[in-house]
């Protein structure tokens, strides 16, 4: 019995060192992922914070020698500015590098619908990383790691609704978001279908820097829940707004409100506002270690600030790529490293402590409901918890 003990423990480590050296390893020299941007404008804020957490995973991968000897990650950043098309253009250009092996992408929705056919029909691997959910993701060539899928939000939406009483709403979303203005009739479908009543909508261009306009139709309604489906710069002038118009009512927002950059910008105005978020810093609902602690330390360490849900993506999305790629003997091909992408289920590097990837889309543990307090920091808003 001891020797057959034995004879399986030596079984389990010769597996354990295949998965981390497979027998034939990744040719050496440099691999590339390309990297699309927006580097101005209405994202820029989230924007940086994905490019953030795709140069740390890059400086981790190469630092531990993660793809072998003699092998490096390369992230090639293309700034695609606002604009589907540019984007396509800036897609081309990368696929022209035979070591451009994968290409991440889109702070803008239309932008990543417009690459997701383009990916399949190049055979090369696309993970979205900030727009565009599981409607989008199409293994093996179409991956997300947008957050939660967004099936979940209007389920998040009612509970939400149903902590604060809520019989009435009312909707702000960007003039020139069709992926928000999407989720947001979601949401407003699903809210209706509980039985709040709509009052009205309002809308801006993402660009806009004064919201008064919105603001003031939306507190003129008076609603029991004004429900925002914006990015981060517009829902929180949308919060400033509001309040500076002595709104006090109840607002609900997305995750476009946990980076710490729009609280320094914007300021406690925001204090209060619950969003739903799958990852946070401080995260007061979870313990201090884990994966996710592990990278925020780095985060902190390389960027001398706290990341938030976007840079948790974007090291998310380099993680998922040269994960694959360390798999792979020889000198592998785009169509190759996408099927290996394909048989991936978790990441060794798990910013969620909680992740894994199905259908090609990220799924994480039930997103938890936040607020900001009024000194910056980050609260559990547990009147949601109340309501289950």
């Amino acid at each position: 019995m001891a020797r057959l003990a034995m004879l399986r423990l030596a079984a389990l480590l010769s597996l354990l060192v295949w998965l981390v050296h497979p027998a034939q390893a990744l040719e050496a020299g440099i691999y590339r992922l390309g990297f699309l941007t927006s580097a101005a404008g209405p994202l820029a804020l989230e924007a940086e914070s994905f490019r953030r957490g795709a140069q740390l995973a890059v400086a981790q991968i190469n630092a531990g020698g993660l793809l072998g000897p003699g092998t490096r990650l390369d992230l090639a950043e293309r700034d695609a500015g606002d604009d589907a098309a540019q984007a396509v253009r800036r897609y081309d250009g990368l696929l022209a590098d035979p070591r451009v092996m994968a290409v991440a992408c889109c702070v803008r929705t239309a932008s990543a619908a417009a690459l997701a056919p383009l990916a399949r029909r190049d055979r090369i691997p696309l993970v979205l990383y900030g727009a565009g959910g599981g409607e989008l993701a199409a293994p093996p060539f179409v991956y997300s790691v947008a957050g939660w899928p967004a099936a979940d939000e209007p389920g998040l939406l009612r509970r939400m609704a149903r902590a604060l009483g809520a019989r009435n709403a009312a909707y702000f979303m960007p003039a020139d978001d069709a992926g928000l203005r999407a989720r947001a009739a979601a949401a407003r479908a699903a809210l209706e279908k509980a039985g709040l009543h709509t009052l009205g909508t309002a809308e801006a261009p993402s660009a806009d820097t004064d919201m008064t306009v919105p603001a003031t139709r939306l507190a003129a309604l008076r609603p029991d829940l004004i429900v925002l489906y914006a990015t981060a710069l517009p829902s929180g002038r949308l919060v400033a707004a509001l309040r500076g118009r002595g709104w006090q009512g109840a607002i609900a927002a997305t995750d476009a409100l946990a980076p710490a950059a729009l609280f320094a910008r914007v300021g406690p105005v925001l204090a209060g506002v619950p969003f739903a978020a799958d990852f946070a810093v401080p995260d007061p609902a979870r313990g201090a270690g884990g994966g996710r602690a592990a990278f925020t330390r780095a985060y902190e360490a390389m960027f001398a600030g706290p990341p938030d849900p976007y840079g948790a993506r974007g090291y998310t999305a380099v993680w998922l790529v040269a994960q694959a790629l360390r798999t792979l003997p020889g000198q592998p091909d785009r169509a190759a490293l996408a099927r290996a992408m394909a048989r991936l289920g978790r990441l060794d590097a798990d910013a969620y402590d909680g992740m894994s990837m199905r259908g090609g889309q990220m799924v994480v543990r039930s997103p938890r409901f936040l607020a900001w307090t009024a000194d910056g920091g980050l609260a559990r808003w547990t009147r949601a918890d109340a309501a289950d």
